[in-house]
């Protein structure tokens, strides 16, 4: 429940939230959660300065990661973004120094938006959770949740920004699908790193990393044998079989574990019966492909469900 009262002196209304006392209990308990693991943080940093040269001892989060024993579901409730340029101080500074009041300013315009529009802005939000629920992915749930919650959030930003004027319709759609298509490679990104992890290359569950990857469509595949472009694809269904190029399965699978051996990973797959063989060898030409035909190692679909 959202509501207004007069707290300045010159009697702007001030958006003022009223939140139920199992809501308190429930932000109490999540502070005390909180507090304990950044204490727990805190000590094994300590921990590692003794044995870290000083020089070192800068962490970027990914950096940190592998010091620090992450379980896979803490490594889902965040998402990893590295930034590929770095942040212009000197731009930023102006707006923190030289308008203080810029970003409460936002908060309080963009408060009174979202009160105004609170029906269609619920009625949005729950069609879309509606589906969202319906679907499933090869995504970790709590990532697909974060991916869920980044999107309609950017979409009711960027909504405000239109009806204020800031932006046109146009410029906020192709704002947002730009938006939409960086997220969904964050996300993928992140789900990589959860499957992660310091197994020596034979010990690694090569054909469930190989699942997931297939389904969170990470591979990249053509429609058809006729479409495949070698250039374009990593492969293409064929007969019941995910037909990927040597190099580009190595690829992906090097992108989440870089001591992955491509020579590992198709005896795992044949010992686990999920590659397709003819005539003995382990890999096939397909005939239709676009000469030159490169050799495709075949999985069969069924052991990727």
């Amino acid at each position: 429940m959202v509501t207004t009262v007069n707290k300045s002196n010159n009697n702007t209304p001030v958006p003022y939230f009223l939140v139920n006392p199992n809501g308190l209990e429930e932000v109490r308990e999540f502070q005390k959660d909180l507090h304990s693991t950044v204490e727990t943080l805190q000590q094994k940093m300590e921990e590692l300065k003794e044995t870290i040269p000083l020089e070192k001892r800068l962490f970027t989060l990914q950096e940190a990661a592998k010091y620090l024993a992450v379980s896979e579901s803490t490594v889902a409730r965040g998402l990893m973004i590295c930034p590929t340029t770095p942040i212009d101080g000197t731009r930023l500074d102006k707006y923190q120094r030289q308008h203080p009041l810029l970003v409460s300013t936002f908060y309080f315009y963009y408060i009174e938006w979202y009160v105004s529009h609170y029906n269609e802005i619920y009625a949005e939000i729950y069609e879309r959770l509606t589906k969202f629920r319906e679907t499933t992915s090869g995504i970790h749930p709590r990532l697909r949740e974060t991916q869920f919650c980044l999107h309609i959030a950017y979409m009711l930003f960027l909504k405000f920004c239109e009806d204020s004027g800031f932006i046109t319709t146009n410029e906020g759609q192709k704002e947002y699908i730009s938006f939409g298509s960086q997220l969904v490679e964050l996300v993928k990104a992140q789900n990589a790193r959860i499957w992660a992890d310091d197994k020596k290359s034979e010990d690694v569950d090569y054909l469930k990393l190989i699942r997931k990857l297939y389904k969170s469509n990470s591979f990249r595949l053509a429609d058809s044998v006729e479409q495949f472009d070698r250039n374009k694809h990593d492969g293409v269904i064929h007969y019941e079989c995910l037909c990927l190029r040597r190099e580009s399965l190595e690829k992906r699978i090097r992108k989440i574990f870089h001591g992955a051996r491509i020579n590992d990973v198709i005896n795992a797959l044949l010992a686990q019966g999920a590659l397709k063989l003819v005539e003995k060898k382990n890999s096939v030409q397909i005939s239709g492909l676009p000469k030159p035909r490169p050799r495709l190692y075949c999985i069969w679909l069924d052991m990727l469900d």
